[in-house]
C-alpha cells in the first residue's frame, strides 16, 4: 500500500466496521483450528498488527514488507514482527501450524502468488493450515485497488486452482461479503466517475450509526457463511492445508 494508506489502516483498523467484521470471521476460524504440534501461528503480511495484535495470548510471529507497516507495529507495542516479504519467509521448514494470508496474494509486491504459497507450505508443518483472502472480481476493480497497489482480483476458481498447484490442498473456499456487494458494486461506479478519487482507497470515517449497522450486515453475514459457501461476494476465503506426511494421523478439518 502507500504510506498515506498505512496510515489510514492505523487509525480505523479498530473501529472500521470492515476491519472488525472480517478480524472476526478469521479469529472463528482460526480458533476451530487445531493447534497439532508448535502452537504457533505466522500472520504472513500482517500490515499495522490489528490482527496480530489480537493473538498475543497465543504463540504469535508476523512478517511484513513496508517499513510503514514495521513502524505501525512498533507503535502497538509489537515485537514478534520481522520486515520480510510473504515471497522468502524467514524461518525454517514446518515452523507453523496455521499462516495467515489476508489481503496479501493480491498485492504488487508480491508478483509471483504460486510462489508465495509455495513459501507458505514450505513453513507449515504437514498437516498444517493456512487460511487466506483475497480481493474479488476483476470487474470490481476501483480506486481503492490503485490506492492499496492491489495486482489482480480473483475468482473462487482460480485461486483454489493456485493453491493446489502449490502443492496445498483446499479444504474449504468461499465467497465472502456478499450482502454488501450491491453496495460495493455502487460505490464504486459512482467512484470511477469522479476524477479526483482517483488515487484514494474506500478507508474513510463514516458515522457512527452508519458504521455500526454496516458491522451488523456483515455480523450476520459472517454466521451464515461460517455453515455455507457463499455463491459471490467482494473477497474470497479459502481454508487450506499442507499435505500430510506418510503413517501420519488424521488431521481434524477446522469448523467454526
Amino acid at each position: 500500500m502507500r504510506p498515506t494508506e498505512y496510515d489510514a489502516m492505523f487509525q480505523l483498523e479498530d473501529s472500521y466496521w470492515w476491519f472488525e467484521g472480517s478480524m472476526r470471521f478469521i479469529l472463528s476460524v482460526l480458533y476451530a483450528t487445531p493447534a497439532r504440534e508448535t502452537g504457533r501461528i505466522l500472520d504472513a503480511g500482517c500490515g499495522t498488527g490489528g490482527l496480530l495484535r489480537r493473538l498475543e495470548h497465543r504463540k504469535a510471529w508476523g512478517v511484513e514488507i513496508a517499513s510503514e507497516g514495521i513502524r505501525f507495529c512498533q507503535q502497538r507495542g509489537l515485537d514478534n514482527i520481522l520486515q520480510a516479504s510473504v515471497t522468502e519467509l524467514p524461518f525454517r521448514p514446518s515452523s507453523f501450524d496455521v499462516v495467515l494470508s489476508i489481503d496479501v496474494l493480491v498485492h504488487q509486491w508480491v508478483p509471483d502468488d504460486v510462489g508465495a504459497l509455495r513459501e507458505i507450505r514450505r513453513v507449515l508443518i504437514p498437516g498444517g493450515f493456512v487460511l487466506l483472502q483475497v480481493a474479488a472480481h476483476r470487474a470490481l476493480w476501483s480506486a481503492h485497488d490503485v490506492a492499496t497497489l492491489t495486482r489482480h482480483r480473483y475468482t473462487r476458481d482460480e485461486l483454489g486452482e493456485k493453491v493446489e498447484r502449490a502443492g496445498l490442498e483446499v479444504v474449504r473456499i468461499t465467497y465472502r461479503n456478499t450482502l454488501l456487494s450491491p453496495l460495493a458494486v455502487l460505490v464504486k461506479l459512482l467512484r470511477r466517475a469522479r476524477a479526483n478519487t482517483a488515487t484514494r482507497s474506500d478507508l474513510v470515517v463514516l458515522p457512527r450509526l452508519v458504521n455500526r449497522g454496516l458491522f451488523l450486515l456483515l455480523a450476520f453475514e459472517n454466521y451464515v457463511a461460517r455453515r455455507v459457501n457463499l455463491p459471490i461476494g467482494v473477497s474470497i476465503f479459502c481454508i487450506a492445508r499442507k499435505p500430510l506426511s506418510r503413517n501420519q494421523p488424521e488431521v481434524p478439518v477446522p469448523r467454526p
